[in-house]
């Protein structure tokens, strides 16, 4: 909390004016107007400080951290139609009759591992990546909290003569500072990128019923052949989709802020006074106060993102300031007790309610309400004049 210091010139208690003759004795009397002064902390509690945030990550688009979707297919055609094949461990191609009659000896393979009773069978790889993402976005939370905090306040209290026509002791003038700060904070966006890379084993079989396949290795065919003939579209192809990795991407932001506020309030009015024993008195005060408010306010948000076990690093930042002073006209109402010391000096306490406007503050896109009504309590020391 920032507190500024304020040097008060001149200040007068919130009690003063005539005492029971035991209390005037100690005082010579005076047929005009007289004055007091006096000083002391004050501790004021506020009304609530809501708080509508607001934050702006959610109308970001993020970008993928991660990569995206993808798909790489080995070059063996489809089961549909003829096309050369390659695989990993031969190949299936076309020669000048396939067209014709779907039958080829333009063909290969490496191992004859791969040779069945009546099939002859290939393996070729390939590569997929899936992505997918997901977000959340809560809605704009409303953060409460109380404004209160230590102060200065002086007073000047001029006490009206015993002839005086009005039936009031005295005129009040009270001067008071108070400042104090509040911080909030929330998170209100969230979510997750997911890629999962797999490798993609295919198997083409291809029926042999009926042929005589060299038995070598590394055997192959040629366009021009001669040769055995196979079907040119396999019999059947399997695929088996084998997971090799997983890669994630969690990003969410964070939002900070605060609000400064300095008042310096002067209040105005009447005030009834009467002596209750020896040296004591009660007083109560009531009118109109003019407000000083002086109100800064920031909001820092960040989006933040982390990609596995990586350090999380900013994406986007989001940085706004605003400040302003306010005037307003409010009411106050107080009740205190006094106590003479020797020498014109005395003491007092107080309790104050206050009365004033509601300030909307705003700062980026959220949004503060201060309600400046509230009360405060003072103890004071001063000395008549």
């Amino acid at each position: 909390m920032k507190k500024s210091l304020f040097y008060l010139l001149s200040f007068a208690p919130l009690s003063g004016g005539d005492f029971s003759k035991d209390v005037i004795s100690l005082t010579p009397q005076n047929s005009g107007w007289t004055a007091s002064y006096a000083v002391g902390p004050n501790y004021r509690h506020f009304g609530d400080v809501r708080y509508q945030g607001q934050s702006q990550s959610q109308n970001l688009l993020v970008p993928s951290f991660i990569g995206g979707n993808s798909l790489t297919l080995p070059p063996i055609g489809t089961t549909g139609t003829t096309s050369d094949r390659l695989y990993d461990n031969g190949f299936v191609n076309l020669d000048g009759g396939t067209a014709d009659n779907g039958l080829t000896w333009n063909w290969g393979y490496d191992s004859t591992d791969q040779v069945q009773a009546n099939s002859l069978t290939y393996g070729a790889t390939g590569y997929r990546s899936d992505y997918s993402e997901s977000s959340s976005y809560s809605a704009q939370p409303t953060l409460d909290s109380d404004l209160k905090g230590a102060g200065l306040m002086g007073d000047i209290y001029f006490a009206a003569p015993e002839n005086f026509s009005l039936p009031i002791s005295g005129v009040l003038v009270s001067l008071s500072y108070f400042g104090t700060d509040q911080n909030f904070g929330f998170s209100s966006f969230s979510g997750q990128q997911q890629r999962e890379d797999y490798r993609l084993d295919f198997t083409d079989t291809f029926d042999t019923t009926g042929l005589i396949i060299p038995l070598r290795d590394d055997y192959e065919g040629t366009y021009a052949g001669p040769g055995p003939k196979i079907d040119n579209i396999p019999s059947s192809r399997v695929q088996d989709d084998v997971l090799l990795n997983t890669e994630n991407a969690n990003f969410a932001n964070s939002v900070s802020s605060s609000i400064e506020l300095n008042a310096l309030s002067l209040a105005v009015g009447p005030t009834i006074q009467e002596s209750f024993d020896s040296g004591w008195a009660w007083q109560i005060s009531f009118g109109a106060t003019v407000n000083l408010y002086k109100w800064s306010a920031s909001q820092s948000e960040s989006l933040s993102v982390r990609v596995d076990n990586q350090a999380a690093t900013t994406f986007a930042r989001f940085n706004h300031k605003s400040s302003q002073t306010d005037w307003a006209l409010g009411l106050f109402g107080r009740v205190g007790v006094t106590r003479e010391l020797p020498s014109d000096w005395y003491t007092s306490v107080h309790f104050q309610g206050d009365l004033g406007p509601t300030l909307d503050v705003r700062v980026g896109p959220s949004k503060y309400e201060i309600e400046t009504s509230g009360y405060s309590a003072g103890f004071l020391i001063g000395r008549r004049f």
